[in-house]
């Protein structure tokens, strides 16, 4: 096996991170120096010493970012808030360091730089763009007072996320009738009571976590019970329901008037701009038109879907729909349409069945082999499993964690994030996070197909991470890959969930042990466009609103008033305050890019529909097409090597179009 560096959880010691920091920073500045000190520069010794100073800081941080998302605790934040300004004020120095911003100018006026290869031309090209957007060009002054709002708003994003999970983990409701829970599924009853135990208490505990909160929404029939925690869901790290110690919107205004400041310290009309620059994405309007267009084609349909669904209502329980109930009664028409129960259905996913087929179709894509650790395992919490992959010849080629099921401490959500990039000098490790219902008495924990579309997705963004070919490190995986098109590769993998010969082998019931039937598969799969137009008119909500706040820097409230009057079909309650949670944009990477889930799935729709064409006219199935093979040369490997649009291109042929998402999504 190739010697390259592990992250050791075992002996990661929080106490001793700091120190550790400052030594790595401390010796990286000193090989950046003597870099500089060289009469003339050349890839080789200087840009190639940067990108090692680069990697080796990766590898170092990145367990600390892995604690900060599932392994919360007082000493954890405490570590963060003092890395996180280190961490800043030396990426600044770098990216704002004059000397080495004409150092790379002076490699890429020369003559080596027509001889290098053109991923080292693109390293060199990307990295000067950096420099410009990260201001090094700007006056001594300004460029500090430009670094005191970057490091403040690091701040004010880990203060947002910090929020919205003590809020969500402070409330928590004792239910110790058990007619009160009728209708919530015997899994979802079983963790409540596991969890009303761990706190020592009789009875079944709600919580806002999702693997108790959404089946409760879904199938409890009690109304006044889902409205009670329907507003508390409504209203984290808000002013009301008693969470307001953890109000973020304060936190939000001053997050959006600090990277306004900071788009105009660069030269920006608005954060929009400075965030469109390194997109896909031109300009705002390109986006906004991307969005309203997409509203035009579908809100007929969301109208239709939203009215069905309250005369629906009516006609069952004759009760005038509300917010909290729709839920509960999309669950049951859904039945009703498509003779979909999803707690039948979940019967069929249990968890150990779905992994190990995930990995089949994967290995079989991409012609590798997945294998589990099961002897000196190096994980970080017994949750964890750790895997292996290997090419079709024996040759190692990656390492990824899978960390899948909800706990006490661990942040909300799903997401792909990595230890360390492929290079020269490393090979990759990534992990994968879902909050998954966590297995009660040593059973499988039994997953809805949502779920199951969650793990795929999480994966795509692993693979993509995993099987990259390119060693410059900066470029490997998702490096230099636009922001808005990072989502292809895990929307596609998305699509797997919903082909018939998929479906059988991703399926397994947990007692008799048979796949999903035909009429099971059919009732599946039609129901996937169920209520796509509500679907729709939610996203162009959340990408309109993302956009024009950080265009106009208004009144949050307002903005998203009127994006609601332009594109959804229901009024939100007037205590609803959903962008105090929206993290995505206020705590994560997204701020003016949420659309980047809609501008990705027309890249990932169309990628997909060149494997049902070959499949087709092969008369063979996914798995066995030609398509698999190209796609990995063409695109999911190449990591930010070049353009998205580019690599796009290389594998279909042509520009992408929506075609491919509309008729997936039964939109015409």
């Amino acid at each position: 096996m190739p010697k390259f560096q592990l992250v050791n959880f075992k002996d990661f010691e929080i106490k001793n991170f700091i120190n550790q920091l400052q030594i790595i920073l401390k010796n990286n500045r000193e090989k950046v120096e003597a870099a500089l000190k060289q009469d003339s520069f050349t890839y080789d010794n200087f840009v190639r010493v940067l990108s090692d100073t680069d990697e080796e800081l990766e590898l170092f941080y990145s367990p600390l970012n892995l604690h900060s998302g599932v392994l919360d605790s007082p000493e954890v934040r405490d570590v963060v808030k003092k890395a996180r300004p280190l961490l800043i004020e030396y990426s600044l120095e770098r990216s704002q360091n004059k000397n080495i911003f004409n150092a790379f100018n002076s490699i890429k006026n020369s003559d080596e730089f027509l001889k290098l290869t053109f991923v080292k031309q693109r390293v060199i090209t990307e990295a000067i763009k950096g420099f410009k957007l990260s201001g090094v060009n700007l006056k001594d002054k300004d460029k500090e007072e430009l670094n005191k709002v970057i490091q403040k708003l690091s701040k004010l994003q880990t203060q947002f996320s910090n929020n919205a999970l003590d809020s969500r983990q402070s409330w928590s409701k004792t239910i110790t009738n058990l007619k009160d829970l009728e209708g919530v599924p015997q899994n979802t009853l079983n963790l409540m009571k596991q969890k009303a135990e761990e706190k020592k208490i009789d009875g079944w505990l709600i919580t806002l976590d999702y693997p108790i909160m959404l089946p409760f929404m879904q199938y409890c029939k009690n109304s006044e019970l889902k409205k009670q925690v329907f507003k508390k869901s409504s209203c984290i790290a808000s002013e009301l329901e008693g969470f307001e110690k953890w109000d973020n919107l304060p936190i939000i205004k001053e997050i959006l008037d600090l990277r306004q400041k900071k788009a105009h310290f660069l030269g920006f009309e608005s954060f929009v701009e400075l965030s469109l620059a390194s997109k896909m994405a031109s300009n705002f309007n390109e986006v906004n038109d991307f969005l309203s267009g997409l509203s035009t084609k579908t809100k007929s349909l969301a109208k239709k879907e939203y009215e069905e669904l309250k005369n629906f209502a009516k006609t069952k329980d004759n009760i005038d729909m509300q917010e909290w109930d729709k839920a509960y009664y999309s669950e049951l028409l859904k039945k009703e349409k498509h003779n979909v129960d999803s707690e039948e259905i979940k019967q069929y996913f249990g968890d150990s069945h779905i992994i190990k087929t995930l990995f089949n179709i994967t290995e079989k894509l991409y012609n590798i082999k997945i294998k589990e650790k099961t002897t000196g395992k190096n994980i970080w919490h017994p949750d964890v499993t750790e895997y292996e992959i290997f090419s079709s010849s024996g040759d190692y080629i990656a390492r990824f964690y899978f960390d899948l099921y909800a706990r006490t401490g661990k942040n909300s959500g799903a997401w792909m994030s990595s230890f360390s990039s492929y290079s020269k000098n490393q090979k990759a490790i990534a992990y994968m996070v879902c909050n998954f219902p966590p297995r009660v008495n040593n059973k499988q924990s039994l997953l809805d197909h949502n779920d199951v579309v969650t793990l795929f997705h999480e994966f795509g963004h692993g693979i993509h991470h995993l099987l990259s070919v390119i060693s410059e490190f900066d470029l490997s995986g998702g490096g230099g890959v636009e922001w808005d098109a990072i989502e292809a590769p895990s929307q596609f993998m998305e699509n797997f969930c919903w082909d018939p010969e998929m479906l059988k082998m991703l399926s397994e019931h947990q007692q008799t042990k048979e796949s999903l039937s035909d009429n099971l598969i059919d009732s599946l799969i039609a129901s996937k466009n169920y209520n796509v137009g509500l679907f729709f008119a939610r996203q162009m909500e959340l990408g309109l609103f993302d956009l024009r706040l950080h265009k106009y820097n208004s009144d949050i409230y307002e903005t998203l008033n009127k994006v609601r009057q332009e594109v959804a079909v229901s009024k939100a309650p007037d205590y609803n305050r959903f962008p105090n949670n929206f993290g995505h944009i206020f705590a994560g990477g997204y701020a003016s890019g949420y659309y980047s889930y809609m501008w990705a799935d027309v890249l990932s729709a169309d990628i997909f529909m060149a494997f049902k064409e070959e499949s087709l006219s092969s008369k063979t199935n996914l798995l066995s097409v030609n398509a698999g093979s190209k796609f990995l040369k063409t695109y999911l490997s190449q990591g930010g090597s070049k353009p998205a649009m580019e690599l796009f291109k290389d594998f279909r042929g042509r520009k992408p179009n929506i075609d491919a998402l509309l008729s997936m999504n039964g939109i015409k």
